[in-house]
C-alpha cells in the first residue's frame, strides 16, 4: 500500500469517525437534553366577591301543601315566596329531603302528579312529573332583596284509582337552597 493510499484511508476513517462523534453528541443532545417546557397564564377576569347568601321562605317549616283526601281526578295546590336575603345575587333550587310512603307498595307518590311552577310573571313550568321522579328545580336567579313566588300543584290522575291506593299517604319535605353568583 502506497503512503497516499494509507494517508487517504487514514483521513477517511478519522472523517468517518467525526462524522459518528457529531451524529452521536447530536442524538444525545436531542434524546437526554433534561429540556423542561412549562407555559402558564392569568385570568383577569376573575373576580372574588365577599358577600352573603342568605334566602327566606314564607312556607319555611310550615306544611306547604296539604292533599288530605285527595282523590283520583283531583288536585291541591300550594304557593311559596322566596326572597333573597343577603347581599348578592343567588341561584336557587328547590329538592326534596324526604320521600316517604304509607303503604310502601304500591307507592302513592309513584301515581301522583307534582308541578312546580314559576308565577312571578307569566306561569313557567319548572317540573312537571310523578312525586317519585322529582330530584330538583332550578327555582332561578334571585337578586339582594328581590322575591319570586311559586306554585306546587299535587295532581291525582284519574282513571288511577288502584285499590291498593285507598287510604296511602306520601309525604315528602323540600328544601330551598342557593349557590352565590
Amino acid at each position: 500500500m502506497s503512503t497516499t493510499s494509507r494517508m487517504t484511508w487514514i483521513w477517511r476513517g478519522l472523517l468517518s469517525l467525526v462524522v459518528l462523534a457529531v451524529l452521536a453528541f447530536t442524538l444525545n443532545a436531542l434524546a437526554f437534553s433534561g429540556a423542561s417546557f412549562t407555559a402558564g397564564s392569568a385570568n383577569p377576569a376573575t373576580v372574588f366577591v365577599a358577600g352573603t347568601l342568605s334566602d327566606s321562605n314564607d312556607q319555611s317549616g310550615q306544611v306547604m301543601l296539604d292533599a288530605s283526601g285527595l282523590a283520583p281526578g283531583r288536585s291541591s295546590v300550594g304557593t311559596m315566596k322566596v326572597t333573597d336575603a343577603g347581599t348578592v345575587s343567588g341561584a336557587f333550587t328547590l329538592t326534596p329531603t324526604s320521600l316517604a310512603n304509607t303503604p310502601a307498595s304500591p307507592a302513592l307518590s309513584d301515581t301522583l302528579v307534582l308541578t312546580v311552577q314559576d308565577v312571578t310573571g307569566t306561569a313557567t313550568t319548572l317540573y312537571q312529573g310523578s312525586a317519585t321522579a322529582f330530584t330538583t328545580a332550578a327555582l332561578g336567579t334571585i337578586a339582594p332583596g328581590a322575591a319570586r313566588s311559586y306554585r306546587l300543584t299535587l295532581s291525582y290522575p284519574a282513571g288511577t284509582d288502584i285499590a291498593g291506593l285507598q287510604g296511602a299517604t306520601m309525604t315528602m319535605a323540600l328544601q330551598v337552597t342557593g349557590v352565590s353568583l
